[in-house]
């Protein structure tokens, strides 16, 4: 090699080097991340004054047709790092005024807690942590240990609950990839996770984690405590990918179910239930997003009992005082549960940027009632061409014969607006 062809090979090296340098402090997590939004919303609602639900809690209290509400929010989000230690939080805070309501502030940790990684493959968390278990997307009958999810907005974030977790970890290179253990203390006291249940107890609970092959597979188990014991497992597999599906299965022993007998008296009985929840999620050529659930509550309220409800809360209170408490009990009992039948129907359509319109998300959401047939119907839009911001523009009906479900709830439709600011 001549001395001219020596030179442009070191000069050749010596750019490439200063090219591809690797500093992995670039990489590195910093000690503290915070994110988070302000959110504006508003919402107004035609309310069904026919309804039964109406007549329930409105007629008497604040008889009006059309309730608006306003909503201001901050919600933060962060973590600080230091050592193998970790903190986590979560907060909001929140200011709300309806027509038809006192004006509403709040101020809450959604979670907080400490995460120590000292050992291998095993992390131990205590405080408050959101807890997310199954697969389902309007529904998790095998969330044990969380606050129900509001189908008609499932993303919405929830309040977590004080507890002590453990998880465990292992991978491995075969067709069993990976496997987790996370062990579960959740304590319900008078001050201490009264959400939870009423009853006071130290409550155990397990899941166990198997990623084998391209399939997701969970264990849970949740001792007699606060609550009934029950187990259940869920799965999520991609079949193409462009098509997954998903379920969970939950059996719940000797639970305590309230109802209304003939005499529109409540009683309670203990039963094993059974909840149960099968969908699928499947993305088309077009970027089509179609998400569909079955829905089973063992625990729910028959076509029959739903309609004894729904009659009994029709009745003229100010006339008869003795049934208001009555009927007020039986809807904290479940009777006035989100969605209190048997079995239900999910079902989401979304696309991305609608008729090549930029920045724009188009969805549209309907929940059904199997045995009633009454159903609702939630188009949205939303905006996101604004820098970190996004507005969603939302609608809501309700369907139904009566004395059924959707059609005996206090609203009629409601259309709701919503900025958020995210920083």
């Amino acid at each position: 090699m001549n001395k001219l062809s020596l030179s442009f090979f070191l000069l050749a090296f010596t750019l490439q080097a200063e090219e591809y340098n690797f500093d992995i402090s670039s990489y590195e997590k910093p000690d503290y991340e915070i994110d988070g939004y302000i959110e504006l919303f508003h919402t107004h609602s035609r309310l069904n004054t026919n309804s039964a639900l109406y007549n329930l809690f409105l007629s008497t209290s604040n008889p009006v047709s059309v309730n608006n509400q306003y909503s201001a929010e901050l919600q933060l989000s962060g973590v600080y790092r230091f050592s193998k230690n970790q903190v986590h939080f979560q907060y909001s805070a929140e200011s709300q005024h309806s027509d038809i309501s006192d004006t509403y502030n709040d101020s809450l940790f959604y979670q907080f807690y400490y995460t120590n990684n000292q050992f291998n493959n095993f992390t131990i968390d205590i405080g408050k942590r959101i807890q997310k278990w199954g697969k389902g997307y309007a529904w998790n009958p095998v969330g044990f240990i969380e606050r129900k999810k509001d189908p008609d907005d499932p993303e919405l974030s929830r309040e977590g609950y004080l507890m002590l977790t453990g998880d465990y970890v292992q991978s491995y290179n075969q067709s069993l990839k990976t496997i987790s253990i996370m062990p579960v203390i959740l304590p319900v006291t008078n001050d201490i996770n009264k959400h939870f249940s009423v009853e006071e107890d130290t409550n155990f609970a397990v899941k166990a984690y198997l990623l084998y092959r391209n399939i997701d597979i969970d264990f849970m188990f949740l001792s007699k405590g606060s609550k009934a014991a029950r187990l259940g497992f869920d799965f999520s597999a991609n079949l193409s990918s462009s098509f997954e599906i998903h379920g969970e299965y939950a059996y719940i022993k000797d639970e305590n179910l309230i109802q209304l007998d003939n005499q529109s008296q409540l009683i309670s009985q203990h039963k094993n239930v059974i909840q149960s929840l099968l969908g699928f999620r499947y993305l088309t050529e077009n970027e089509i997003t179609w998400i569909g659930e079955y829905y089973h509550n063992g625990s729910g309220y028959s076509k029959q009992q739903l309609e004894e409800f729904f009659k009994l809360a029709e009745n003229d209170f100010q006339t008869s005082p003795q049934l208001l408490s009555l009927t007020q009990q039986a809807s904290a009992s479940g009777y006035g549960n989100i969605n209190p039948g048997k079995d239900y129907l999910y079902l989401s359509v979304s696309k991305k940027e609608p008729f090549d319109l930029v920045y724009f998300n188009l969805r549209t959401s309907s929940i059904m009632n199997i045995h009633d047939s009454s159903y609702s119907l939630t188009p949205e839009l939303i905006y996101s061409g604004f820098n970190n911001s996004e507005i969603r523009l939302r609608t809501s009906f309700l369907q139904g014969n009566k004395y059924s479900e959707f059609a005996e709830k206090p609203n009629d439709w409601k259309f709701d607006f919503r900025f958020r600011y995210y920083f």
